[in-house]
Order: C-alpha cells, then structure tokens, then sequence
C-alpha cells in the first residue's frame, strides 16, 4: 500500500558540516535554522525545473517533488516508501537493481549525459526516455542518493526525427540514380569536391571516395574553367543562387562527358554559405545526337548547294570549289582542298581550295607512296595526323599550316578523273573521329553521284545541240543549198542567153555570187557539226577548227569548200593535211594582207587536193627570205609522195596547190 506518513526531516550529522558536500545536503542540513521553515524547504523543492527523488540505502523513495509527480503520473503519497523500481520499466528492474547495490558500496556523483540510454515509467503504463543524475548524500540516518531527473521525450523525438533525415539523406545521396556531389566553393579559384555520390563516380569512371577532396579544375575541361570561376565567385558572395549550365567533365580514361549541372548554395546553421549541393545528369548521349542531327542538316544543306551549283552549269573551278567549301563546313575543319590524279604525268594537282591550308592551286605533287594514293587505291576514306599535307609524301615544303587532323576520302570527277577531298583541323582542336570519316565518305559518294548526273545531263544537252546542228545542216543543205543552186543554174541559162553583153555579165555576177554563198553556207555547215571542246573529232572538223583558229588574225571567216570522202584519209595524211593548212594561212596573216580567203579540200579518187587563195599582195612581192613556211608546205607533199606550187594569180593574190597521194 502506499505510504502514507509524513516525510520527516533529514539531518545531517555535524561532523559533516565542513565537508565539501553537495548543496542539496547543504540547504537540508539548514531545515533546522529557523528562516528555512519547512514549508519553505518544501516549495523550494517543488519548484525545481527537473523531478527530483531522494531515495534510502535501500531504493525506498523518501522524497517525491512536484515535477516527479506530473513526470511520472503518481500522487507522491502513492510513491514515499516504495522501491524506486517502481519507476522503472520491468525489463529494466533486474539490472538496475544490481547498478544501485554496487553504486550504494561506491557512491559517487553522476551527472546528465553520460551517454547512458534510460528509461522511466509512468503511472500508465507508458515509458519515457530519461535522463538522470545522482548525487550521493550522507545523513545521520545513513546514505540518500538524491535523483534528479528530466524528461528528454522531445529532445529525443527531434534526434530520431534528425537520424531518420539524415539516413534518408545518405540513403538517397548514395543509391541515387544522378551524379550528386557536394562542394567547398569558400575558394572561388580552387573548388574541391567534399563527398561524391557513386552515380557521379560512375559516371566519371572512379570509386566514390577517389573524387573526395579533388580539385574541380583537375577534372574539367579546360574550356569551362572560366565559367566555372565566375560560378563559385557569384555564388561565393551572393550574386549567384543557383548555377543551371551544361559542361564537360574529363572521364577517367581521358575522354569527356558532358552533363548538365545544377548547383545550389547550401547554408549551415550558422548561415554561411561555402558549400554547393549539385545534381550532375549525363547528357553525353543527347549531346551526340543533337551534333549527328545538326551534322546531318549540314550534310543536306552541303548537298542543295553542290546541286545548286552543279544546275546552274558554273564553271568546273567553281564546282570544285564548292565542293571543297561544303566539305570543310561539313566536318567544321580549318582547310579543305581536292587533288586529282593526272596519270599522264603520275602527280596530283591541287584544283581546289577552302581555308587556309597553305596549298596553292594548282601545285602539283608526287602521288608514289602518298596518303592520297592509298584512298584513290583501295577507294576507302581514312583518318590521318599529318606534319604536313596530307596529299604529299610528307616531304614536300610550303604546306605547313595543314598541319593537325585529317579526313580524306575518294571523289570521282568524272569518269576518267578520279580525286581526293581532304579536310584538316590544326593542331589543338578535337581529332576526327569514325563519324566524321563516314560523313566525309557519305558526302563525297553523294557528289560524286551528283557530278554523274550533271555530266550525264550535259552530255545530254550537248547530244541534243549536236542534233539540232545537224538537222539545220542538213535543212540548209536540203533546201537553201539547192534552192540557191537550181536559181544559179536558171540564171546561168538566161545569161547565155541575154543579147545585152551589160546585162549578160551582171548575170555572170550574180551566179558567181551565189556560188560562193553556197560555199559559205557549206562552211556553215561544217561548223554547226564541229564541237566546241576537245573530244576527239573527225579531218573534216579539225579543218574547220584550223579556219576558226586562223579568223582572229585574218578579221575574216575564211571560205571553206570540203568534197568527198575526206574523214577517211590515213591519220598521217591528214597531220600533213592541217599543216599544210596552217602554215598556209598563217603566210597569208604575216604577209598577204588579204581580204578574202578560199579553201578547198578535196578527194579525186586516190588523191587529195587543197587549194588556198587570197586577194593579197602575191608571191611577187613576197621576199625569199620572209620565212619557211611556204617551203615547208612544199616539203609536206614531197614526204607523202606528192607536188605543191605557190603561184601568183593574174587578178591579185596568191594560190598555194597542194596534192598528195592517199594511200591506204
């Protein structure tokens, strides 16, 4: 049952007075000195912040405070007299009662936390985290131990509460799916990292704990220090609140990574603000695929103009130089150029240059054991690190400032002329890697195909104005060369038939006239059918150009009669034929003074006669001396087994004769 008597006053024994004793002893002691009434004692107990109990040598409870009784639930008349374990969680009670025998035989003053995890009971059952201190108190009546005794129910509440924040923060810190890292920015100019996540250990090809105190700058690339600095400093001093960017880091094995960074300031309790919290996401792979969709509209675009180009039938220098100029966008280097192979001479020629590659146009450069003859070889694109030019053998001077990274890949011209487009970056920047090459090889494949069409398309306009020469010719040999030659022949009949020797001679005229207007539609004719470049043409064409190279230093076109079948005379019959022609009328430009020339080449059976006249000064006047033009013609016939005479011509002029044999 509870006790129910009054708590009679502790004393304690004089011997005591002057011994260092707690003050609690001290101020019992004093419940005999008459200002310290009972009463008074009592309310000073009462009025301890902390509940207090005052046990025997045996854990009988002897004093109970207020604080006590609102703690522990209990009127304190139900407490006096009892063992303390009642106060006690019965778990606990076995070892407890044991701490307080040994703590009897050696007692000693214990003060609140000393780390010890306690525990008391309530009336109702419940039990509550405590902490205790004892102070041992020596009486007349023997041993008190005087407990004092506080409710940490809320602190220990918080603490749980900051444990659980702390392990859920370490939880997610560690097993997140992002890079997390926190970082000492108190020295803008050297951020070190203080903890790593594993994701951003994995992520930069380290264990977590080989990023801890590592410099930022060690893992950075060089080009985002700046704005790494600026971001510490602004959010060092307040500026700058959050950093949101995308940047690169050094992975351990040399290559970068790019991520996009969040960082903010996190404040300690004291509010300073030398630390950033950031979530680091790997954004590598969209990065690639927005460079390989960017690279891929700039192939498109790179495409539209060399196909641009190509329709509008620019010269050939322009469309190479748009193809190198594509190509050097393409792949963002520093110089493009394209060499084609001449197998003629064995060396490569420079047509075409973009940027400054230090190659000038048109050099021309050994192909034996070049880089470039390996591609025109096997036809495969390749990577290389050159010293010097890429096209060269690597010996050759002048091409220096190629220097660095380069792509080459195969390009055929046309048919007949296949070339190499190169593309370097200089020293320093980003080597080429395997999508560069297969970019390089994709565009080059595709403009080679574009250059296809747009040969096939002009030897197609050129086929078609080919035809349309052709049916003009023949229009005009059909009908206006008849017509002309059946009105020659009427007027021929009247005049011999006209009384009028006036009127008979104008008719003469007139028909001569038409005779050599037939003769200039004839050189008209074989004009049309002669192409302006230079593909292989039959003796009649060759004629023809031999007169057209000869109108700028006449001031004339010459007139031009071909019969029979000229373009099947032997290849060395018809060198000494244009020979001939052009020694003839290169006199007549020297010398003659001409206004009118006449040509006619033609086959009489197994012979071929060319005739020249002009209305120039004559061979009479004409020096011996003068030159060995006309000798040379002379000579030509004799070699062929022929005969050829220069004459003067009673009206004014000179006629040169030339025939040879043909033999087959």
């Amino acid at each position: 049952m509870p006790v129910t008597e009054p708590v009679q006053a502790i004393s304690i024994p004089a011997e005591h007075d002057h011994g260092a004793r707690p003050a609690v002893g001290q101020g019992l002691t004093a419940l005999a000195e008459p200002e310290l009434t009972g009463d008074v004692m009592r309310a000073v107990v009462d009025a301890a912040p902390d509940a207090l109990l005052i046990m025997d040598d045996r854990g009988r409870i002897q004093l109970v405070n207020s604080r006590a009784e609102a703690l522990f639930g209990y009127h304190r008349g139900e407490l006096l007299g009892r063992e303390v374990e009642t106060l006690i969680p019965a778990r606990f009670r076995g070892v407890h009662t044991a701490n307080r025998l040994r703590y009897r035989a050696s007692p000693t003053v214990r003060a609140m936390g000393s780390g010890l995890s306690l525990y008391g009971l309530r009336a109702d059952g419940v039990e509550i985290p405590v902490e205790i201190s004892l102070s041992p108190l020596h009486t007349i009546d023997g041993l008190r131990v005087i407990a004092t005794i506080r409710d940490i129910t809320d602190r220990t509440l918080a603490e749980a509460r900051l444990r659980s924040s702390e392990e859920a923060f370490r939880i997610a810190f560690e097993q997140a799916p992002i890079g997390i890292a926190v970082t000492d920015i108190s020295e803008p100019t050297d951020r070190r990292i203080v903890r790593a996540n594993a994701a951003l250990a994995k992520m930069l090809g380290y264990e977590a704990t080989e990023l801890d105190g590592r410099s930022f700058a060690d893992i950075s690339h060089p080009d985002d220090l700046k704005s790494d600095a600026v971001a510490a400093a602004g959010m060092n001093d307040g500026t700058l609140g959050v950093d949101v960017r995308e940047k690169r880091y050094r992975h351990a094995d040399g290559h970068y990574v790019w991520v996009e960074l969040h960082a903010n300031v996190v404040h300690d309790s004291s509010g300073v603000s030398d630390k950033t919290l950031s979530h680091v996401v790997d954004v590598t792979t969209r990065k690639e695929i927005d460079a390989e969709r960017e690279q891929r509209t700039r192939f498109v675009d790179a495409l539209a103009e060399i196909s641009k180009t190509l329709l509008a039938g620019d010269s050939p220098y322009s469309a190479q130089s748009a193809i190198a100029a594509q190509a050097r966008s393409l792949l963002e280097a520093d110089a493009s150029a394209i060499a084609i192979l001449d197998d003629t001479a064995g060396l490569l020629r420079i047509v075409a240059t973009d940027g400054p590659s230090g190659v000038p146009l048109n050099a021309t450069y050994l192909n034996e054991a070049s880089q470039t003859a390996c591609i025109l070889s096997d036809g495969r694109a390749r990577r290389a690190q050159v010293r010097r030019s890429p096209i060269t053998s690597g010996a050759l001077p002048g091409v220096a400032d190629i220097e660095g990274a380069a792509v080459g890949a195969p390009l055929r011209m046309s048919r007949e002329q296949p070339a190499v487009v190169w593309v370097s970056r200089h020293s320093g920047r980003p080597d080429f890697d395997d999508r560069d090459v297969q970019m390089l090889a994709s565009y080059t494949a595709q403009v080679s195909i574009a250059l296809e069409l747009a040969n096939a398309r002009s030897d197609q306009q050129r086929l078609a104005l080919v035809e349309d020469r052709e049916r003009i010719g023949r229009d005009l040999h059909d009908l206006v060369i008849q017509n002309l030659f059946a009105v020659g022949l009427s007027l021929q009949a009247v005049a011999s038939r006209v009384v009028d020797s006036g009127v008979s001679s104008r008719l003469v005229d007139a028909v001569a006239s038409i005779d050599n207007t037939i003769i200039q539609v004839r050189t008209t004719i074989f004009q049309l059918g002669t192409p302006r470049d230079d593909s292989s043409v039959g003796v009649r064409q060759q004629i023809v150009r031999v007169l057209r190279d000869a109108r700028p230093g006449l001031g004339f076109e010459p007139r031009l009669r071909l019969d029979g079948l000229i373009d099947t005379i032997p290849d060395a019959t018809a060198e000494h034929l244009l020979a001939t022609l052009t020694e003839a009328l290169s006199n007549i430009v020297r010398h003659a003074g001409a206004t009118i020339v006449e040509v006619v080449v033609e086959r009489i059976d197994d012979d071929l006669v060319v005739r020249v006249k002009d209305n120039g000064k004559g061979i009479a006047k004409l020096s011996h001396h003068e030159g060995r033009g006309l000798d040379n013609i002379v000579d030509r016939a004799r070699t062929l087994g022929g005969s050829a005479s220069i004459s003067a011509q009673a009206e004014g002029g000179t006629m040169v004769t030339w025939q040879v044999p043909i033999t087959i």
